[in-house]
């Protein structure tokens, strides 16, 4: 399984080419002259075995926490299937 994590400062989970790609944003919602309202963010991983579930977690502005997952299988990835769950983007 290959997880390749990546921070920007803004979350996203995405699979490109039977690989997973993990920014879990900030933890502080720190300020990026890209994005000016930045939601703070971050994932817990699960691993075991060739499955994977990404647990995202992030404060909304009215101060609601909210969660999210996304389950990836090495196995269903070999065969073309996306990840399942939460879709990848700046914030959400």
């Amino acid at each position: 399984m290959c997880i390749a994590l990546i921070h920007q400062l803004a979350l996203q989970v995405h699979e490109y080419e039977g690989k997973l790609y993990v920014n879990p944003g900030s933890l502080t919602g720190a300020y990026s002259s890209l994005q000016t309202e930045p939601t703070p963010s971050f994932c817990v991983l699960s691993i075991q075995g060739d499955d994977m579930v990404v647990y995202i977690y992030t404060l909304e502005a009215d101060g609601t926490q909210k969660t999210e997952e996304v389950t990836y299988s090495k196995a269903k990835a070999s065969t073309g299937s996306k990840p399942t769950g939460a879709a990848s983007g700046g914030g959400s």
